[in-house]
């Protein structure tokens, strides 16, 4: 089928689909992409409208979660489009143009819920050429959005070609994954995903500003670790705890906790605050993901370089620190070995040393 699906397109020439399921075909649709990446989106276009008699059916529900994201998408669109029509008299129109600049900033939002909720999922399902092609879009065109805020904030010494050229990348990117969602994104997710996969979706999608709970047909959802053992004493350390107890402690520490054990797979993060509330944001749906895909494809290269130096013990930690607005976040990652010195993981601990950094007094020796 794949052979035929590329034969049919190159040639322009019609194929029959109609015996074939969204998921088939779609899953040929994704690797013809992948395996010809320089196929042109545009001669591929033409045959899923034709597959969809036009466009795909949307959920009945409006508060699905595809519905949700397709109007946010579609409030993107619009903002793309008031944006182009400024640039025509750009000199005049700066503030606007920033003012709808800024708005697009809420698409990080947006991205988050498609890369850390969506994408997982799909993994599950054996779908992981998408997602990783999707994310490079999503990160090129942040990338390009920030240039072309850079660039309109000092539009006086910038050359005309420069913030027209940016916003064509801006414009082509938005395009190109507009259309991949719609086609190919959405509707795979709408033919793969179980209501109790929506269900988490919506619920946690609260952690990247998204309101999706009127979908939500229970939101009190028990956490397992509510269950845990209190009463037997286990060895830990230099003493004896209850499950519960190591659960607890876990939780009150002013650290965000992430473990990933020796094969790479996201195994653990503790509870220290909401999830919308974290510096690294994470959501249970990210368990069980392997670590290569939990990060974007800009950062994977120096984020297996650190495994590598941790597990090879070239270094005993990696740490790094950066400032985000009002806080300043600390990033430390250690290796995990057992008393035969097996690897067993890595560890990472992140918290705002702001407050260490800017301490009132020198010294502080009474409550």
């Amino acid at each position: 089928m794949l052979k035929e699906l590329k034969q049919s397109i190159l040639n322009n020439s019609t194929i029959d689909t109609r015996n074939m399921s969204t998921e088939q075909f779609l899953t040929h649709v994704i690797l013809l992409i992948h395996t010809h990446p320089d196929l042109e989106f545009e001669k591929v276009k033409p045959y899923l409208i034709e597959f969809f008699n036009g466009s795909p059916k949307a959920p009945t529900n409006k508060d699905h979660p595809i519905n949700i994201l397709v109007k946010h998408q579609q409030r993107f669109s619009k903002h793309i489009k008031v944006i182009e029509s400024l640039l025509e008299d750009y000199a005049n129109n700066q503030q606007d143009i920033s003012f709808y600049l800024n708005a697009l900033k809420n698409i990080n939002n947006y991205f988050n819920v498609k890369e850390k909720l969506l994408f997982p999922l799909l993994e599950r399902y054996g779908q992981y050429q998408l997602p990783r092609r999707i994310w490079e879009m999503d990160d090129y065109l942040r990338v390009s959005l920030q240039a072309m805020q850079k660039r309109v904030e000092k539009l006086e010494s910038v050359h005309p070609r420069h913030i027209h050229s940016t916003f064509r990348e801006i414009q082509t990117t938005f395009n190109y994954l507009k259309d991949s969602e719609q086609y190919i994104l959405y509707p795979l997710c709408d033919a793969l995903f179980t209501e109790e996969n929506w269900q988490q979706v919506a619920r946690e999608a609260t952690a990247f500003h998204f309101d999706m709970l009127d979908y939500v047909e229970n939101e009190e959802v028990i956490n397992p670790s509510q269950n845990l053992d209190d009463k037997i004493q286990h060895p830990f350390g230099n003493g004896f705890l209850t499950m519960k107890e190591v659960n607890l402690i876990l939780n009150s520490l002013p650290l965000e906790l992430t473990f990933i054990d020796e094969r790479g797979i996201f195994k653990y993060f503790n509870h220290i605050v909401e999830a919308q509330d974290m510096l690294f944001i994470r959501t249970p749906l990210s368990i069980g993901r392997h670590v290569a895909n939990c990060h974007p494809p800009r950062s994977l290269k120096n984020m297996m370089k650190v495994i590598r130096l941790l597990k090879s013990r070239e270094e005993e930690q990696v740490a790094m620190w950066f400032k985000r607005g009002e806080v300043f976040i600390h990033v430390t990652y250690v290796a995990v070995f057992d008393e035969d010195d097996t690897f067993k993981g890595v560890l990472e601990y992140v918290q705002d040393i702001n407050p260490y950094v800017e301490l009132p007094r020198a010294t502080k020796k009474h409550v």
